[in-house]
């Protein structure tokens, strides 16, 4: 809300609280219980008591009519002293609790606070013995001051009774009371009423009763006639329930006008209102007066309740006078209201409550008013081309309500036309496409500002002295919604031109002699004002060229949007060129632009402009906030839109080619195209107001150049006059450098912590499919990675990079790790500022002083364990252009060194010698771990350590409440565990590249193991915890995977971790090998059977037995088989030993299986035994010619068998045997 409107609203505030405290009554009556009834107290008029010069209080007395009389005599009101302000005499008594009192607020009253008077005295009188009944003594500290009786002790039951007169004095301040001060002691004995009824009540009458009572009533007019027909309903006070309704006045006895019938009610407290009799009142405060009494009632007592009514006057006939005029100019609406009985309306609300029509009709001074003495209000309406509306008006009195329409019509007023050129203000070259469109001047100067400034005051104001003044002062206009600079193409700024009235009123003269410029004021735009710590923005100097110490100028701001004004002595920050000399900053008069003012003084918020619009003062350095967060009280209010948007509107709306412009359609449907090649326009069909004339300014603009304007005359015969020439002038566009309009940031990659060189840039598209700016680039966040950012800006239409503003912001996602970027550069660009909580928000300038338009943002990660995913924010200073791009960065771990050692045993704690260990998992605290996992599984053996490889993989818990998940991962051989470096990991920050041993052999007898170093997180109050894993790697019980052992170390500290695999390597492993026995025997004859015995367990001894299956069923081991002991032997690990035994061949015939058995494995072999005496088989053998008998040359035979290992021993002698029988 504006100043000037808070001011109005408080006005009218004040005024309605006059009117209510008036109409209500100040003086206030509050009746309480008493044997009496009461016949309801009327008002006295106002009384006034005035403090003149010669100190003589002039009493003024109006009675009202049927009520008493006031007896207040004229007498001397002396400061300090009592005087008797009202003196009133009821014609009926009644029963007085309290006394409220107000002396400022009758009509007449005047500058009269509480401090003008000490204290009040209210004396109450009797009307049975017109005797002293009561007297009270209050401080006046209020305007609204009560007088308490009900703790009187001439008080019955809370009120003093049978009162007919009242006297209030009061006793005036002597020191603050003053000439001129008028005392008004206006009072009341009513109370304010309203309801919802046709003839209502604010305060309902309550009647509390102990017993049973009988309850009746009557209601009268305020001139003491009954009143008819009126509905009551008598309400339980404490349930809200309606008890009895439409009980009528009247209606039960029509001998008694008024009354309404007597009730029985049980003990308890009631309510009697007024119902509602079909009327539509909604609260209407002193439309309706109500005297309330409370009354206590004895069982069996009648009681009578009066009610006092004032009638409301009802809506009647409406009319409105409505208006045809010419365009531009103001029309009256005039409404006139009266009542039901046709009587003029005096008092009656009235309100606009809709339009139909042209939006180019306006109601000027839109707001509630009131009926005067005639019925009548009026509105003025106004357009600036040919429209027309209907309002509609509604007009309330009485709590009834009733609508009229009023029209206004606005016709053509003479045509006219305007034509001209638009140049390139440096090249003088016609500027082709430019927008041209004429707004009135009437509607211009609404938007016009006119302002002067005592550069001695200002200087005055701020302490500066001597030769630190200066003759130029800075001017900048900042938009109030949102603290933002406004361009200079957005306001017209030029040295005072309009004649003005002395309230520092714009008035424009209508013909040539219209415009009075004054030469003493130079006015020369600014390229470029920075905001020290916002946008960049546009301004102006205004130069005192005549050396009064006084500068005057307009601005004129095309939009209707409220705005402040800030001013500074030297403009800091005008320009990036900090160290120009003051001395070029001379503005001679041919100067058009100022590019780069000396940078100095603060901007100050202006804060006073007076009634001239002279700024007398400004404020410490401005905060560039928008209105609202700051102490800013010069705000402007431009409430004429100039925009050509809007005069576009008004053009099709009127048929009058206001605008020249690509796109416009004028009147005859053709596309104005603006400008032609020549840079020629024409305005036409524009109001004149025929042979007078009518003041325009026209305005031209071209993106990439300034704003223009010009000031025009047009009468109806087309004749176009510019200032006091009637030639046709050109409008001169100055070139604006390109204004940015698009931004882009894209994620580049990541350089090392060194000098910058795009060839150390490891670029995401390289090594990302998808770098797409929703995709999470993921960059270690080890206080050494850059990240590389681009950021590109671009004219709107995206045709020309261009230079501009940018703020890059990292917002970390909700629930993420704080960031903290440090920039270290900007490539192709410059850094501006650093802002935010964690420094999060970079502003950076992607031209470098040329309007290249893409620069490389260059930040550092900070150095930190978790990681934050991070949305990075470009946003354009001067444009609501953005663009994003997400980024994860990583948590990084620093590593610092511990070892591991231990054994590798079995169950029972024998050292294993053949055994791989590795770290198979180490992690710190919840959200980190690593884990090493063969390949090809826990039971894929890890002999060849150049090829066995294992899976190294990273997992994170990237967020709260889920597990861990893994991040990153790489395969790497056994060997390569026994030097891992963790290059290739982002998440790890091996500070010192150093080379952990991950895996190691029990190559030793005591199956011993060390990892040295192993990683320890670099934090001496945290423990890193291990899983050690382990493998055999031989015979017997290869694969077999160990049980994990478990260690937990600090940085440069060891521990153990002793590793056991489930297995008894001390258990024997007896295996038999190497058979050797006779293939065949007789019953009866002794063999020898041998075989080989190997222990491939630990030490240990066990029974070897030779064995034979006799039942030929594979058993060995039923009763009728053969069993015999070989003995037991002895065997360390791996040792062999040759075992035979003696067998007595069983009396059996045929084929059989034997041999000898350890515990746990057996060699077997099959032996053919018959009943020939045992040398059949083999004598028959080496009997050639079949004869029965062995010759020398058959036992020779044999014996060469013999010696080739193919006969046995018991063999030959069985050959031996039958030769020396054959002998």
């Amino acid at each position: 809300m504006t100043t000037e409107t808070r001011k109005k609203i408080k006005s009218l505030f004040l005024s309605w609280l006059m009117v209510m405290s008036v109409t209500a009554g100040v003086a206030a009556f509050s009746g309480g219980a008493g044997a009496a009834p009461s016949d309801g107290l009327s008002a006295a008029d106002p009384v006034a008591s005035s403090v003149d010069d010669g100190g003589v209080t002039a009493a003024s007395l109006s009675p009202p009519s049927g009520v008493g009389s006031d007896d207040t005599p004229s007498d001397t009101v002396v400061p300090g002293e009592r005087t008797t302000v009202a003196d009133v005499t009821f014609s009926t008594s009644g029963n007085v609790s309290s006394v409220s009192v107000n002396l400022a607020a009758g009509t007449e009253a005047a500058n009269i606070t509480a401090d003008d008077v000490d204290n009040v005295n209210v004396t109450l009188f009797s009307d049975t013995s017109g005797e002293l009944a009561s007297s009270g003594d209050v401080s006046y500290d209020a305007l609204v001051t009560t007088v308490d009786f009900s703790n009187d002790s001439a008080a019955v039951a809370g009120n003093v009774t049978g009162v007919d007169r009242v006297v209030i004095r009061a006793e005036t301040n002597e020191f603050n009371a003053e000439n001129g001060d008028v005392i008004d002691a206006a009072f009341n004995t009513t109370d304010a009423a309203g309801d919802d009824a046709s003839f209502s009540t604010a305060e309902n009458q309550t009647i509390e009763t102990d017993t049973d009572a009988r309850l009746r009533g009557e209601v009268v007019w305020q001139n003491g006639s009954p009143a008819d027909n009126v509905t009551i309903q008598i309400v339980d006070t404490d349930t809200g329930n309606v008890l009895i309704d439409d009980i009528v006045t009247n209606g039960f006895d029509t001998n008694q006008p008024g009354v309404w019938s007597p009730q029985t009610r049980s003990p308890g407290n009631y309510t009697v209102e007024l119902d509602d009799t079909g009327g539509t009142v909604s609260g209407l405060l002193g439309s309706v007066q109500v005297f309330s009494t409370r009354v206590e009632l004895e069982r069996g007592e009648t009681e009578k309740i009066e009610t006092v009514l004032d009638p409301l006057e009802q809506v009647g006939p409406l009319e409105c006078e409505g208006v045809v005029a010419f365009a531009g100019e103001e029309g009256t609406l005039t409404i006139t209201a009266e009542n039901e009985e046709n009587s003029l309306l005096q008092g009656a609300s009235v309100q606009a409550v809709g339009k139909d029509g042209s939006e180019a009709v306006t109601l000027l001074n839109n707001v509630t008013k009131t009926t005067d003495a005639n019925g009548q209000v009026t509105y003025n309406a106004t357009a600036n081309i040919t429209a027309s509306a209907t309002f509609t008006f509604e007009v309330s009195s009485g709590g009834d309500t009733g609508t009229v329409e009023c029209s206004a019509v606005f016709v053509q007023n003479g045509e006219g036309q305007i034509t001209g050129d638009v140049r390139d203000e440096a090249t003088t070259d016609p500027i082709e496409d430019a927008r041209v469109w004429a707004v009135l001047a009437s509607s211009y100067v609404q938007n016009e500002r006119y302002t002067r400034i005592n550069l001695s005051a200002v200087y005055d104001n701020l302490g500066v002295t001597g030769d630190n003044r200066d003759d130029v002062v800075w001017i900048r206009l900042v938009d109030s919604d949102t603290g933002e600079i406004v361009d200079n193409d957005d306001y017209d700024v030029r040295n005072e031109e309009f004649n003005r009235t002395n309230d520092g009123n714009t008035s424009v003269t209508a013909g040539e002699g219209g415009f009075n410029p004054e030469n003493d004021t130079g006015v020369r735009l600014v390229e470029d004002f920075n905001v020290t710590n916002a946008s960049e923005g546009e301004g102006f100097a205004v130069v005192d060229l005549d050396g009064d110490g006084l500068v005057a100028f307009n601005h004129t701001r095309i939009a209707p949007e409220d705005y402040y004004v800030q001013i500074s002595l030297d403009a800091p920050n005008a320009s990036r060129n900090d160290g120009v000399d003051r001395q070029k900053q001379q503005l001679p008069e041919d100067d058009d632009q100022v590019t780069q003012p000396w940078p100095g003084d603060e901007w100050r918020n202006v804060t006073s402009v007076d009634a001239n619009g002279t700024v007398t003062s400004s404020t410490a350095a401005a905060t560039s906030s928008p209105v609202g967060s700051g102490s800013i009280v010069a705000e402007f209010e431009p409430p004429a839109n100039l925009t050509m948007a809007q005069t576009a509107r008004l053009a099709d709306l009127a048929d009058s080619n206001l605008v020249d412009a690509p796109g416009f359609e004028n009147s005859w449907g053709e596309n104005t195209a603006g400008t032609d090649v020549n840079g020629d326009f024409e305005l036409s069909k524009l109001f004149t107001n025929f042979q007078d004339g009518r003041a325009y300014v026209v305005i031209a603009e071209k993106a990439g150049y300034s704003t223009d304007f010009h000031d025009a005359f047009v009468r109806e015969d087309g004749t176009l006059r510019l200032g006091d020439s009637e030639e046709v002038e050109s409008f001169n566009l100055l070139p604006e450098p390109p204004e940015p309009g698009q931004v882009n940031i894209t994620q580049v990659g990541t350089h090392p912590d060194a000098a910058f060189n795009e060839s150390l840039v490891t670029r995401f598209d390289e090594v990302n499919e998808n770098p797409g700016d929703d995709i999470f680039q993921r960059i270690p966040r080890d206080g050494r990675t850059i990240d590389v950012i681009q950021v590109t800006t671009k004219t709107e239409d995206g045709s020309l990079e261009v230079g501009g503003n940018v703020t890059v912001t990292f917002d970390e996602y909700p629930g993420e790790d704080p960031f903290s970027p440090t920039v270290v550069g900007v490539v192709n660009g410059t850094f501006e500022s650093q802002t935010g909580p964690s420094g999060n928000s970079i502003k950076i300038n992607t031209g470098d002083g040329v309007e290249n338009g893409t620069a490389l943002l260059l930040v550092q990660t900070d150095l930190d364990s978790e990681s934050s995913r991070v949305n990075k924010t470009a946003e354009l200073e001067a444009d609501p252009s953005r663009d994003h791009s997400n980024a994860t960065f990583v948590g990084v771990i620093q590593f610092r060194e511990a070892s591991i050692s231990g054994k590798v045993t079995d169950t029972d704690d024998d050292r294993i010698e053949d055994a791989a260990v590795w770290a198979n998992q180490f992690s710190f605290g919840p959200n980190f771990a690593v884990r090493i996992r063969p390949t090809a599984g826990d039971n894929a053996d890890a002999v060849d350590e150049d090829s066995d490889t294992f899976n190294v993989t990273i997992y994170r818990d990237v967020d709260a409440d889920i597990d861990l998940e893994p991040q990153e991962s790489a395969i790497v051989t056994a060997g390569g565990l026994r030097s891992f470096t963790f290059s290739q990991f982002d998440s790890i920050d091996n500070v010192n590249n150093t080379q952990f041993r991950l895996y190691d052999r029990t190559e030793d007898t005591q199956g011993s193991y060390t990892l040295d170093p192993v990683p320890a997180v670099n934090n001496s109050f945290v423990e890193t915890d291990y899983r050690i894993r382990g493998i055999k790697l031989d015979e017997p019980n290869k694969d077999e995977v160990s049980n994990d052992g478990l260690a937990s170390v600090f940085p440069l500290t060891t521990d153990d971790a002793n590793v056991v695999i489930p297995i008894n390597i001390t258990q024997s492993n007896f295996e038999v090998s190497n058979l050797s026995a006779p293939s065949a025997a007789s019953p009866g004859d002794n063999i020898t059977v041998t075989a080989d015995v190997t222990n491939t367990g630990g030490l240990d001894s066990q029974e070897v037995v030779f064995r034979l299956d006799a039942n030929q069923n594979g058993d060995f081991t039923d009763s009728a088989d053969v069993e015999l002991s070989a003995g037991t032997v002895q065997l360390d690990n791996g040792e062999t030993k040759q075992v035979s035994v003696e067998v007595t061949v069983p009396d059996v015939n045929g084929t059989f299986e034997h041999g000898l058995f350890s515990e746990d494995t057996a060699a077997t072999d099959t032996i053919e035994i018959s009943s020939d005496g045992g040398n059949g088989t083999v004598v028959e053998q080496y009997d050639a010619n079949d004869d029965g008998d062995i010759s020398t040359d058959e036992l020779n035979a044999a014996i060469q068998d013999w010696g080739a290992g193919d006969l046995e021993t018991d063999e030959l002698n069985q050959v031996i045997q039958a030769w020396a029988a054959s002998s």
